[in-house]
């Protein structure tokens, strides 16, 4: 890893912020990362090199656009309550592409 201005547990934290966004947009990553957060391309790029690392700011951002789900993948170990929170999330975040799917076919868009 080359992480020249972060220690340790920012670097868990760091590695934590990669794989989540990545995970979510596989492709054009910093692109729909930006669309999302408003959080510059090239400083989402930087971070996925691992040139540098998401400050407190940009951290802020992140949770609040990607909520529990984001926080439980840059935490090592999340409280209970916190994952409880992620899946919730996720479970709703599911349940309104099932619904809409849904929907689509009833509607005979599929």
């Amino acid at each position: 890893m080359n992480f020249p201005k972060v220690g340790g547990a920012q670097i868990e934290v760091a590695d934590g912020v990669c794989a989540f966004l990545r995970a979510r947009y596989p492709d054009k990553t910093a692109a729909n990362v930006h669309a999302d957060t408003g959080i510059r391309v090239k400083t989402v790029e930087k971070w996925l090199a691992k040139v540098s690392a998401p400050g407190a700011a940009h951290l802020v951002v992140l949770v609040t656009v990607y909520g529990p789900e984001f926080l439980c993948a840059v935490t090592r170990d999340p409280p209970p309550w916190l994952t409880a929170a992620g899946r919730a999330a996720r479970r709703a975040e599911v349940t309104a592409q099932i619904d809409e799917l849904v929907a689509e076919l009833e509607d005979g868009r599929a």
